[in-house]
């Protein structure tokens, strides 16, 4: 069963128990009974959901969200393309 494990868990760079972990831990962050209680308690606690999205969409600063978003996307490198060999 191990060898199966390991086949079908690791990635490269990555041991299939260290990806396990990290997905336990993802699991208890998320989806644990402290963490369903908490984002609840972040989804309600300033009101139906509708209207606190409302006021986020009027009173956002989306001038500078855009260029935050637009900044790291340009910090991304992009490998040149290669040449298209001529057939």
């Amino acid at each position: 069963m191990k060898e199966t494990f390991d086949t079908y868990w690791s990635v490269p760079g990555e041991s299939a128990v260290d990806r396990m972990k990290v997905l336990k831990l993802a699991r208890d962050l998320l989806g644990s009974d402290f963490a369903g209680r908490h984002m609840q308690y972040e989804r309600f606690y300033a009101g139906p959901s509708f209207i606190v999205t409302n006021y986020n969409f009027l009173t956002a600063e989306w001038g500078e969200w855009e260029s935050v978003v637009d900044d790291i996307l340009n910090s991304y490198d992009v490998p040149s393309a290669a040449p298209v060999a001529a057939e």
